[in-house]
């Protein structure tokens, strides 16, 4: 009987350190004091690390009950509030999802669009009058409903009937993803930007574009745009975009560049620490003029039919070329292309034979843009819980 007794306060000495009411020293002074020599701790005992035990002996517990019982004891030290730190290793993952549908109104000229923050920013064109976003928000909370209130401070959707502001907010407690249809048939002067994630728009048209992301990829599908700038800090970049003027910029990644044939521009692409890739379109109408520079890499120029190297020079580690199209100033559509790679190739190359000045279509492949979904669905996380019903508003608003 005293062995059982002895037993049993052992256990509940081990269930007072899992549950975060002594540390791991005091455990370890509770167990020497009950006698506990049959069977001893683990020689080197994790400051703030339950053990528990499992037939006859000590094993350790999941590593995420271990973390959360170390932050635990760290945040307890601590003179000032750190609540709001540990919100990722409290409770359980909840998704919850809600869409917003509006209107611009019919007469209105160019639309600001601002959309920032946020895991996933995309944006799609579609035949539709008005728009439609869906907030994707996975937030942190020890039930549902404190996941829900957590989630409902990432941010949301403003707007009018000539603008649209997007914060797809991000904090400890959680994040969000953002989906959203807009109207084709509008001009948007717009600014994407996220901090930690992918940008995306399709099908686009644009007075003024800027999209980036600081840690991420970029991609601008069949958009159209009198001047459009595109930065990844650490991530690649991809366009196929038609505009008067465009640049784009990768520190830590590849740049990819298709540009358009219904208009003349001029492209410069920079990669600090990448590979350059442009495919050109060749056709009767339309003149390319390239130069291509390698700090510490080669330029290749493959398959391009009409393009004529005016200069070239092959370093040891470096090339530069400069080559045009026979007769490009008699031609209809000029696209001049500026490529540079300090750490990378550069390749040249033929995107596919082309009718003509006109013919580069908005989209991939020339499809139509990709219908969203006809309603939200409920968010899943742990157990699955509900998404609170979307939300209304009229013509303009605020979710």
């Amino acid at each position: 009987m005293a062995a059982e007794g002895a037993e049993e306060e052992r256990l509940m000495v081990l269930r007072m350190l899992e549950a975060g009411k002594i540390t791991a020293a005091e455990a370890a002074e509770l167990l020497k004091a009950l006698g506990h020599a049959g069977r001893p701790a683990p020689p080197h005992w994790p400051p703030g690390e339950a053990w528990e035990m499992h037939r006859g002996g000590f094993h350790r517990p999941r590593l995420g009950r271990g973390i959360k019982a170390l932050v635990r004891e760290v945040v307890d030290f601590l003179p000032f509030d750190v609540g709001p730190l540990v919100g990722p290793f409290e409770g359980r993952s909840y998704r919850f999802q809600e869409a917003v549908e509006g209107a611009f109104a019919p007469g209105a000229g160019t639309i600001r669009l601002d959309v920032k923050g946020g895991r996933a920013l995309v944006l799609r064109a579609w035949d539709q009058p008005g728009f439609k976003v869906l907030l994707n928000r996975r937030a942190f909370g020890e039930d549902e409903e404190d996941a829900r209130r957590n989630a409902a401070e990432l941010g949301g959707v403003r707007y009018g009937k000539d603008f649209l502001e997007i914060d797809a907010g991000r904090s400890l407690w959680g994040r969000m993803a953002v989906e959203a249809w807009l109207p084709a048939s509008f001009t948007y002067d717009a600014q994407v930007r996220s901090r930690n994630g992918r940008v995306e728009v399709e099908g686009l048209s644009f007075g003024r574009l800027e999209a980036g992301t600081h840690n991420g990829r970029v991609r601008l599908d069949g958009c159209r745009a009198c001047s459009a700038d595109a930065f990844a800090t650490n991530g690649s970049i991809w366009a196929r975009v038609s505009a008067e003027r465009f640049s784009a910029m990768a520190g830590n990644g590849s740049v990819m560049l298709e540009p358009g044939t219904d208009r003349s521009g001029e492209y410069r692409v920079r990669s600090h620490n990448g590979s350059i890739e442009v495919l050109l379109r060749p056709g009767p109408g339309v003149g390319y003029r390239v130069e291509a520079q390698t700090s510490l890499g080669r330029v290749r120029c493959e398959d391009l039919p009409d393009l004529e190297v005016e200069r070239q020079r092959t370093g040891v580690v470096g090339d530069w070329l400069l080559c045009r199209t026979h007769g490009f100033d008699q031609q209809p559509v000029k696209v001049s292309v500026s490529a540079m790679s300090s750490r990378g190739r550069v390749r040249l190359g033929c995107a596919g034979a082309g009718p003509g000045p006109g013919s580069w279509q908005a989209g991939p492949q020339g499809e139509p843009p990709a219908q969203p979904p006809s309603g939200p669905s409920a968010g899943q996380g742990g157990a699955g819980p509900e998404a609170p019903p979307p939300e209304q508003p009229g013509a303009g608003g605020e979710a």
